[in-house]
Parts: C-alpha cells; sequence; structure tokens
C-alpha cells in the first residue's frame, strides 16, 4: 500500500477510536448524573424557595430605582440607571420569573435610550412596563 493511503487510514482509525471513546464517557457520566438527580431535587426545593424570596427582595429594590430614576426626569442619571440595569442582570433568577426578569431588563434598556437621547418615547415605554409588572406581581409595590 502507498503511503498516503496509509496515513490517511490511520487518520480515520484515530478519528474513530477517539469518538467511541467520548461517547462511552459522556455516556456514563449521563447516567451518573440522571441517578443522582432525585437526591439533588429534594434538596433543591428548600433552595429554589431561598432564591425565590432573595430575588423577590433585590427586584423590588432595583425596580423602585428604576421607578425613582424615570420619574424625576433628569437625564444626568445615565450612570445611576445603568448601575441599577447591572444589579438587575447579576440576579440569579428563579425560572418562574424569567419573563418579569426580561422585561425589567427591556424597562431599562428603554430608559437608558430615554437619557441617551432625549426621546421621551423611551420613558413613557419604560414607565409602562413597570406599572405593568407592578400590577401583575403585587409583591413589586
Amino acid at each position: 500500500m502507498h503511503k498516503p493511503a496509509l496515513f490517511f487510514l490511520g487518520g480515520i482509525f484515530i478519528i474513530v477510536s477517539g469518538l467511541t471513546a467520548a461517547m462511552i464517557y459522556l455516556g456514563s457520566a449521563s447516567r451518573d448524573y440522571v441517578a443522582s438527580r432525585p437526591a439533588q431535587e429534594a434538596g433543591s426545593i428548600a433552595d429554589q424557595a431561598k432564591m425565590e424570596q432573595v430575588y423577590r427582595e433585590k427586584t423590588k429594590i432595583i425596580v423602585g430605582r428604576f421607578w425613582e430614576l424615570a420619574t424625576a426626569g433628569r437625564t444626568s442619571d445615565q450612570a445611576a440607571v445603568s448601575g441599577a440595569k447591572n444589579d438587575l442582570l447579576a440576579l440569579k433568577v428563579p425560572s418562574k420569573f424569567k419573563e418579569l426578569h426580561l422585561k425589567l431588563v427591556l424597562a431599562a434598556d428603554k430608559l437608558l435610550v430615554w437619557l441617551s437621547s432625549g426621546e421621551e418615547a423611551g420613558k413613557k415605554e419604560s414607565l409602562a412596563i413597570i406599572r405593568k409588572a407592578k400590577s401583575d406581581y403585587d409583591w413589586l409595590n
């Protein structure tokens, strides 16, 4: 056989062997994960409740800051809104509040647009999103 053909066959053999080993390794790792999952879920119910409580407390404070900054009407508060948005993005979000979280980030973005461009539409949209969130989630009030 020619040398290039031997190199080609050797390369194919190495690739197939590597893929087979990876499939075997990853297959056993996923079985271990599934086997340990029920034990993890039992402990995570308390963790989930704590995470929700922390999220509610911190989000309420951040939404209050957004509301104050939006209603103050000062365009010099861009750094404060940006900081509040970063605080919001740093939160660990429970799955049942993901939609709310996205809306609040959108409200922060619209508020930043208003602060940077001066367009009143951004401010009005931001306030509307916050009002809707407060009506949907009474704990934000």
